[in-house]
């Protein structure tokens, strides 16, 4: 699979957490309140890989009209940005829905995808809904994350 600077080399970690490398190279964020990782220190871009790629055997599903998917925590939102880099060939639509607690990390994420990753998705114009979800669009992809308190 072809790789891709998913976030920006200077982007900070958002408040509350730390940027914590991984053995595969990519970093994970911490959250300090709760003194647990959003993925792996084997590799976050590995264990992503495993569970969402390879998990969701997306290369199968590339037949079908339509792909949703629903992750529980978004947290840095690799889930998404693998999903949209593995099947960016893909002509169909992929709905992809996220549930996340910390707005934060959804703020950090919108300031912090790379330029690369936004050619990818537009997805540093999600926004707020009047829902309360966090919602961007193109022609045949939708990230919607949804706020729980």
């Amino acid at each position: 699979m072809e790789s891709i600077n998913f976030f920006s080399l200077d982007s900070k970690a958002p408040p509350g957490h730390q940027k914590t490398p991984t053995d595969d190279g990519s970093f994970t964020l911490e959250n300090l309140q709760f003194e647990e990782n959003c993925h792996s220190t084997a590799g976050a871009y590995e264990e992503t890989l495993f569970n969402y790629i390879h998990g969701c055997e997306l290369e199968k599903k590339a037949h079908q009209p339509q792909i949703n998917i629903f992750e529980v925590g978004f947290g840095l939102g690799l889930g998404v940005l693998s999903t949209f880099q593995q099947l960016k060939s893909y002509p169909g639509k992929i709905h992809f829905y996220s549930s996340e607690i910390d707005v934060n990390l959804i703020s950090w994420f919108k300031e912090s995808t790379s330029p690369e990753a936004n050619l990818l998705f537009p997805f540093d114009q999600l926004e707020k809904t009047s829902s309360g979800s966090y919602l961007a669009q193109s022609k045949n992809r939708s990230l919607e994350i949804f706020r729980s308190e």
